[in-house]
């Protein structure tokens, strides 16, 4: 279809999946990395500056990557570290 925009997030959980299927099709050759604009977003619980660099890592690695073409902040709304791992507990 020609769709060269991926959207991502640490929050949709589903970085590691969308991380395999770039991997595949760049291996394939059908597609090179710099061929696609892959943007994924700061989530509310890594807005601490000490965090910001972490959420990032985490995206990357999860995503199988070395970079992103657009780091955005979700929305300005701090979450406290650790929410989303407290919720799966419960």
């Amino acid at each position: 279809m020609g769709y060269r925009h991926i959207d991502e997030a640490w929050i949709y959980d589903n970085e590691e999946e969308v991380g395999k299927a770039l991997k595949e099709v760049f291996a394939e050759g059908r597609i090179k990395r710099e061929d696609v604009f892959i943007t994924t977003n700061l989530w509310n619980c890594f807005h601490r500056p000490n965090l910001v660099r972490k959420g990032c890592q985490e995206s990357l690695d999860k995503l199988g990557l070395d970079y992103v073409d657009l780091f955005l902040m979700h929305f300005p709304v701090s979450f406290v570290p650790g929410v989303k791992e407290a919720l799966k507990e419960n």
